[in-house]
């Protein structure tokens, strides 16, 4: 009978620690999936970024058209 404590207890503190490890995978899981939703984001920004410059180009460059022309 005392063998078979041991083991439980054995057992028991296995348990615990794998818990624990899955506890651990489950917050840097969660670091991780914050991390891409924020690289999102700031990629969507930047997206929306680069079409402003792209417009301000064009501008840019019809004007210096219209300047050459006038």
């Amino acid at each position: 009978i005392d063998l078979l404590k041991r083991e439980k207890d054995t057992l028991q503190t296995e348990k615990s620690y794998l818990q624990t490890e899955v506890q651990g995978y489950r917050e840097k899981s969660s670091i991780a999936s914050r991390t891409v939703s924020n690289l999102n984001d700031h990629n969507k920004s930047l997206d929306s970024q680069i079409i402003q410059l792209k417009g301000d180009l064009l501008k840019g460059i019809h004007y210096t058209i219209f300047l050459a022309w006038s």
